[in-house]
């Protein structure tokens, strides 16, 4: 049996689990956001490094996922919108471990 295609050209199956890994980004991101703000906002050298890291992040995600573009030509529109997610998921998910300890 195969799975219903939606009008995009992927599984309703796929584009859920890709809105469910959006979801969860979005969600850890507001976390960082906070914790990072509240870290930035006591000054000194540990706010310095802890914003030289976010950007340098930043930019190595997008650097990623830019190296990862040609090879979702082959993938469905959800598979390839999930592998563009990836680089930011992974790094939004140590950042939330990483600040969390304290």
């Amino acid at each position: 049996m195969s799975r219903r295609k939606s009008a995009f050209g992927s599984s309703y199956v796929e584009w859920a689990r890709f809105m469910g890994q959006a979801g969860s980004l979005y969600m850890e991101s507001a976390a960082v956001i906070q914790m990072r703000t509240l870290a930035m906002m006591t000054g000194g050298a540990a706010a310095t490094r802890e914003a030289e890291k976010m950007v340098t992040e930043k930019i190595a995600a997008n650097i990623e996922a830019a190296t990862r573009l040609p090879l979702t030509a082959t993938m469905t529109p959800a598979a390839a919108a999930s592998a563009a997610l990836l680089p930011y998921r992974k790094r939004v998910r140590a950042n939330r471990k990483r600040l969390s300890r304290g």
